[in-house]
């Protein structure tokens, strides 16, 4: 399952995102950053899904990464 991760801070980094969601939702698999046209930051995580992790998923939403918040 893909979730796009909006709000990144402009100096994330994929392992800091991996770590952050690891520590949170069990199944992360990867991680792509990438910035739009005004060079802000989203990402992709890649999930492996079960109805635990689903649900875990949702309650990240708003979850702080580098003192933002981070949406889906």
């Amino acid at each position: 399952m893909r979730v796009y991760i909006r709000n990144l801070p402009y100096r994330t980094r994929k392992e800091e995102l991996l770590k952050a969601y690891s520590a949170h939702a069990a199944g992360i698999a990867n991680a792509v950053i990438d910035y739009d046209e005004k060079g802000k930051g989203i990402g992709t995580g890649y999930f492996i899904v079960t109805p635990a992790v689903a649900k875990k998923i949702v309650n990240l939403e708003g979850m702080r990464l580098l003192e933002r918040p981070l949406y889906f």
